[in-house]
């Protein structure tokens, strides 16, 4: 059997890996756009900006254990184009190359801002080279600019403060994260950036950047007139799956290639599709989910490499992610939504969690720097708790909002 991945990150080398875990003797080839072995990217916007680690430090594998997998590993060539009928791929320097079983893990590429190409101060956070140039910056920058305050944009501004630079993150929401938790928890996670003298303006959207120069901006101007100063400036408005290139194919790739609960491309028996590219649909939520999380990514894999190979993996994925943000891990499982019961279990100044309720049942739980009160909640959301058992056994309820 040939396979061939497309795409040489994390989920990309979790499916070859679990293909050979479980005895595959399959030719194997992956595929990555860029120049750089499978690395992880979850400290691009944590540690390797603060100077805790450095860019070598966030490989994936050592060069010894990716020649274990016996792969045919060819990187810094992007894909093109996908021919169902002939099981090929197409390649940006001409090539083709064609499998039994193809599969998809191209990833998601961050979000920009109309108006902000070709500003040298002026960047998106997704790869190596962005995080490093990133960190360059912040070497000689005095002010920080972030828009957007999800993840990616809160870690940004908690490295920004752990280097002593002002920050100011401006929000369109109400709060961060609000789209997902709603108004009040969003708002109390909003008050770590506050504790930590980062400045949240939320409510608010930029309407253009101020140039100084032909190559840097000083500044940028919100709809309410208010204008901010800085010298650096971080774009962290969320990600776009990488499937444009599949857009001739004939698959579905509307935010994401849409799958079955086990991976595979709908309409395409011998297509598969793991990591930020896919979209899953989840028997749990009852709805086609891109997960771009590192859990998932991994979790996917396995059922990918499982089915390949003609067993029965369990197809009950649970999402699951964590946020490392001014001195606080924040863990999630589940999939909140803004319009979910809410019930607060524990307020910030006791360790803040809570937990939501969607159609009577326990859905997600979100946690600041208590493991074991997590361990605990992600089991229960496993099981899925009826939401009123939930909210009388969680334990130190301060509140439910019904």
């Amino acid at each position: 059997m040939r396979v061939l991945i497309v795409g040489a990150s994390l989920a990309g080398l979790r499916t070859a890996e679990a293909l050979r875990a479980s005895g595959s003797d399959a030719a194997i080839c992956m595929v990555g756009s860029e120049p750089h072995a499978p690395y992880d990217r979850t400290p691009l916007s944590k540690e390797l900006l603060t100077g805790d680690r450095e860019p070598h430090e966030v490989a994936l594998r050592t060069p010894e254990q990716l020649a274990d997998l016996e792969l045919d590993l060819r990187l810094g060539t992007a894909a093109t184009s996908l021919d169902l009928a002939g099981h090929g791929v197409g390649f940006d320097d001409g090539s083709r190359l064609t499998a039994d079983v193809i599969v998809l893990a191209t990833g998601s590429r961050s979000r920009s801002l109309a108006g902000t190409a070709g500003y040298d101060n002026v960047f998106g956070l997704r790869s190596l080279e962005d995080a490093a140039a990133i960190r360059a910056a912040m070497t000689t920058a005095t002010s920080l600019v972030v828009v957007g305050s999800g993840f990616i944009g809160s870690e940004v501004a908690s490295a920004g403060r752990a280097r002593g630079l002002d920050v100011t993150v401006i929000e369109s929401a109400s709060a961060p994260l609000a789209r997902v938790f709603g108004a009040e928890l969003g708002s109390k996670l909003g008050g770590f950036h506050e504790q930590a003298g980062s400045s949240l303006l939320c409510g608010r959207t930029v309407v253009s950047f101020k140039e100084a120069g032909s190559s840097r901006v000083d500044g940028v101007l919100l709809d309410d007139g208010t204008e901010v100063a800085g010298d650096l400036f971080v774009i962290g408005v969320g990600s776009v799956p990488n499937a444009e290139w599949l857009s001739s194919s004939g698959l579905d790739v509307t935010d994401g290639v849409r799958c079955t609960a086990s991976g595979q491309a709908v309409g395409a028996e011998h297509v598969y599709a793991v990591g930020d590219v896919a979209r899953w649909w989840s028997p749990r939520y009852g709805e086609a989910v891109r997960t771009e999380h590192w859990t998932a990514a991994g979790e996917q894999a396995a059922v990918v490499a499982a089915v390949i190979q003609g067993r029965t993996p369990s197809d009950d994925l649970l999402p699951y992610v964590w946020s490392d943000q001014f001195g606080h891990r924040v863990q999630i499982v589940g999939r909140p939504r803004a319009s979910d019961d809410l019930a607060l279990l524990r307020d910030v100044e006791e360790g803040l969690a809570a937990i939501t309720g969607h159609d009577g049942v326990l859905s997600s739980a979100v946690v600041v720097d208590q493991p074991r009160l997590f361990a605990r909640l992600r089991r229960m959301v496993r099981d899925r708790t009826p939401w009123k058992t939930a909210v009388a056994d969680s334990g130190g309820l301060v509140r439910a909002r019904p």
